[in-house]
């Protein structure tokens, strides 16, 4: 009897497990702007009137990632903190906490930096700062952080992988055009309410099938060529990571136990 209930209660906990992992957002910005209480505490989310929208390709694939924020929350020299929605075959994923500056960060794949793609920033400090390379899960919805190295621009090899990555030169200020016509869009909160008030009581999957009212695109951001040839880097330092979603490996470990426990328990009966 207690092999049973165990076995019972441990496969609906699968299958919960399985409808979490496999749940994909419809409508990023409505479940941007209803982010838990909980959430925000954690990641640092604090609540604005406006939000701001950045399509960012990660893989040069063609189809952009949407990173969120709210206005008025990235006056520190890390920039704001971005919550970030990958386009999936259903939906989207979120991830959680990805800090940089809309003038100190790369999108996409840089030879010998990023292969894989993903984003590089800068958090600069005096006479130098520190690259770090972020890392999207789409499918368990982590982050995976590396810091690179720090950079000192009295090196030359350092001042040019500067230049490289972010495609301008170091004492170059930013573009007139970044502050008349910003990568980002500006959206008002009460607008997407409004949208959702709108919209039909209806499913995830069945919401993301309806065309809604298609929000106007920002101007594309302009990123800088890839690099030929990065300079050799140090040794990158232990990575930090954080999910937003339940990783597959746990689900397979859980059918595996409850598949076992189940022949137990018929051969017990035996």
């Amino acid at each position: 009897m207690h092999f049973r209930r165990f076995t019972f209660f441990l496969l609906v906990g699968v299958l919960l497990l399985h409808s979490r992992a496999r749940a994909a957002i419809a409508d990023p910005e409505l479940d941007f702007i209803n982010t838990p209480e909980d959430v925000c505490a954690e990641y640092g989310i604090s609540k604005k009137e406006e939000i701001l929208r950045l399509e960012l390709d990660l893989t040069g694939a063609g189809r952009p990632a949407v990173f969120l924020t709210y206005k008025g929350t990235g006056s520190s020299r890390a920039g704001a903190i971005w919550t970030a929605y990958v386009p999936m075959t259903d939906g989207y994923s979120r991830t959680n906490g990805i800090q940089f500056r809309e003038d100190l960060f790369r999108a996409g794949m840089v030879v010998g930096l990023n292969p894989s793609g993903g984003i590089l920033s800068l958090l600069p400090g005096k006479g130098g700062g520190v690259l770090f390379r972020h890392m999207l899960n789409a499918t368990s919805g982590s982050l995976k952080t590396d810091e690179i190295m720090q950079l000192d621009y009295s090196n030359p090899d350092h001042v040019q992988l500067f230049e490289r990555v972010f495609g301008r030169k170091l004492d170059e200020p930013m573009p007139d055009e970044f502050f008349q016509k910003p990568p980002h869009q500006v959206i008002d909160v009460k607008s997407i309410e409004a949208r959702a008030a709108s919209k039909p009581k209806i499913g995830t999957a069945e919401a993301a099938s309806i065309e809604t009212t298609p929000t106007p695109k920002p101007s594309p951001v302009v990123q800088p060529p890839a690099p030929k040839k990065a300079p050799d880097v140090a040794p990158i330092a232990p990575s930090e990571e954080s999910t937003s979603s339940t990783p597959w490996s746990i689900i397979v470990v859980l059918i595996a136990a409850a598949t076992g426990l189940l022949w137990l328990l018929v051969k017990k009966r035996k």
